[in-house]
């Protein structure tokens, strides 16, 4: 897909009243403990949510906001550069995906920390503060993740963070294991169930609603993988950070809500085969064709289990949602088993 930055339309302005450095006799020179990055796709109303909390609820750290437009066809720029002029918005008029998008947002960032922040999420109680004061006082981590909280404000959101995802998971996952033993951590090892995010920790993957990263890792690393359009991007960004000896550290002094998939529940393609398959990718990158192969059978046999099992209780209960989880299931594990055959390959190398 070839893509035109240009003419990129920003907004210009100061980041945040009262979070500039004024030095006498000069210029203002903006002087940012955090850049705070949103990538936005459609939810004009959930990313205003998001910007006036942010503003009301950044605290006392100074701080500036970049919105990347990813081509959202409800007003959302216009809005943005309408009611939020201390926001630098970039509108590259294409959509970049989640990560090329904030690497776009990370060129026009200058802040010690670069945070991601999904745009259908609410800050809370001066979490950012509390975010770049927990990060200043480890200086081992190499990014850093807070604690999200459901629409009420009060039920954990537990995608915040996981442990790293693998064949082992996966293994768990097929056989329903880790809802077997939910509150093992051997057998529930990535989603950590048993673990309420209430206490400070290192981490596999910190999710990207809420990813604050050093800005000398970020350039070491090359940030996001362009290749990876949508999921698995910040797994492979967050295993890159730790081969650089960077610490995936949680904070769970740190709190936003986090209204989990709105961009996403727009999407009109298959979005269980999107996921698996930029999982699939991931594990090809780092770990070579057999690990994939393997990955892919386990994913197999996730499916494999669980639509004869829904087919049947559909015989007892009817219901759409169930027909439709059902016709879902099916479809993509008729997608994973042609995944088999090398020449189908090319469907990973397009997640």
């Amino acid at each position: 897909m070839t893509v035109m930055l240009e003419p990129e339309q920003t907004t210009d302005a100061p980041a945040a009243p009262v979070r500039q450095d004024e030095p006498r006799g000069g210029a203002a020179i903006a002087t940012f403990d955090v850049s705070v990055c949103i990538v936005s796709w459609n939810i004009k109303d959930l990313l205003r949510d998001c910007l006036n909390s942010l503003k009301a609820q950044a605290g006392n750290v100074r701080y500036e906001t970049i919105v990347v437009d990813n081509a959202s066809s409800d007003g959302s720029a216009e809005m943005v550069r309408r009611e939020f002029p201390w926001v630098t918005l970039v509108d590259p008029k294409a959509n970049l995906g989640f990560g090329r998008a904030n690497n776009l947002a990370y060129r026009h960032s200058t802040g010690r920390w670069v945070l991601l922040l999904n745009p259908d999420t609410v800050v809370l109680d001066r979490a950012i503060e509390k975010l770049v004061q927990f990060a200043d006082r480890h200086p081992e981590a190499g990014a850093v993740g807070g604690r999200t909280l459901k629409k009420d404000g009060v039920s954990l959101e537990r995608s915040c963070c996981w442990g790293s995802p693998g064949l082992w998971p996966l293994f768990c996952k097929s056989l329903g294991l880790h809802i077997i033993f939910k509150n093992s951590s051997i057998f529930n090892r990535e989603a950590m169930d048993y673990w309420q995010r209430d206490s400070v920790r290192e981490v596999g993957v910190i999710t990207g609603c809420c990813l604050m990263i050093r800005r000398e890792v970020y350039e070491q690393t090359g940030g996001f993988d362009d290749h990876f359009f949508m999921y698995a991007e910040e797994t492979d960004l967050c295993w890159r950070i730790r081969k650089t000896g960077g610490r995936l550290v949680f904070c769970p002094e740190a709190q936003i809500i986090h209204l989990v998939g709105e961009s996403a529940k727009k999407a009109t393609s298959n979005r269980l085969f999107h996921i698996n398959r930029a999982l699939l990718k991931l594990f090809r990158k780092h770990y070579g064709k057999a690990y994939m192969l393997l990955a892919n059978l386990l994913m197999c046999m996730f499916y494999a289990v669980r639509v004869p099992l829904m087919k049947i209780a559909l015989l007892f209960r009817g219901g759409e949602e169930l027909r439709e989880k059902t016709r879902a299931y099916w479809l993509t594990l008729k997608e994973h088993v042609r995944l088999f055959r090398p020449k189908n390959w090319h469907l990973i190398d397009e997640a």
